[in-house]
């Protein structure tokens, strides 16, 4: 029922902040258990390389648009 109360940019903002979580979730996930399974197929340094490369491209992006999002919904709804 929260989202009747809502506006139409609250109710964006909020479906995207839980769509944010969803896809951090499933990148974590995904990265745990690469970080897991990979040394057993294709080598401790394959994996290490693997690990360092999703380490340093999707996880700044990732808290750069968790930031913006949250800053949004502070000027929303404060």
């Amino acid at each position: 029922m929260l989202t009747f109360l809502l506006t139409k940019t609250q109710y964006i903002l909020v479906s995207r902040w839980n769509y944010f979580k969803g896809v951090y979730k499933g990148i974590k996930k995904s990265l745990d258990l690469d970080w897991e399974i990979i040394p057993e197929r294709k080598g401790p340094q394959q994996a290490v390389a693997g690990y360092e490369k999703a380490k340093d491209i999707f996880i700044p992006k990732i808290v750069r648009y968790q930031h913006y999002l949250q800053t949004e919904l502070r000027k929303v709804f404060h």
